[in-house]
């Protein structure tokens, strides 16, 4: 995301890999905080846990896009180039084993972060 604030801020363009309907799981900073705090406090020790939003709460990157350019009043051109193919077209964390070991859900909806 900050990726893509900042060249929506600074460029007159930006590039958009394959059709811009890949997908991926934004966090807010202030989730990823919290989430470490409760780690550190908790008693939970040497296991992995994914820290992310969940599959219920993806943007595609035109939709991150759009959100970008309404909240920053920019509308950059868009330039669609060919697809990466060591890209991923979903990025999804998995957050069943922190959700059901350490919290429940994110408290900073997208909109409000």
């Amino acid at each position: 995301m900050t990726h893509f604030a900042i060249t929506v801020l600074k460029e007159k363009s930006i590039t958009i890999y394959g059709n811009g309907k890949q997908v991926r799981d934004v966090l807010y900073v202030k989730d990823l905080v919290k989430a470490f705090d409760l780690f550190v406090r908790s008693k939970i020790r040497y296991s992995i846990y994914n820290i992310g939003r969940g599959p219920k709460n993806v943007l595609s990157l035109l939709e991150l896009l759009n959100f970008l350019n309404e909240k920053l009043n920019e509308r950059p051109e868009i330039k669609y180039s060919k697809w990466c193919p060591f890209d991923q077209r979903v990025y999804i964390s998995d957050i069943s084993k922190v959700k059901e070991n350490l919290i429940g859900n994110q408290q900073y909806p997208l909109r409000k972060a």
